[in-house]
């Protein structure tokens, strides 16, 4: 899946969303938005089951 604008600016969103939380590190926000990214991805193959 290409990295089109939209994407981008919801990932900007969400990394906005973690550093206001606490989270200024960019690692741990790579680590945040992988656990984020696995529950999303697990949660659509629930639905498809």
């Amino acid at each position: 899946m290409p990295l089109t604008p939209e994407i981008r600016q919801k990932i900007d969103q969400i990394r906005d969303y973690l550093y206001g939380g606490g989270y200024p590190d960019p690692m741990n926000n790579a680590e945040q938005l992988a656990f984020l990214f696995y529950f999303y991805l697990s949660e659509g193959q629930d639905k498809e089951a």
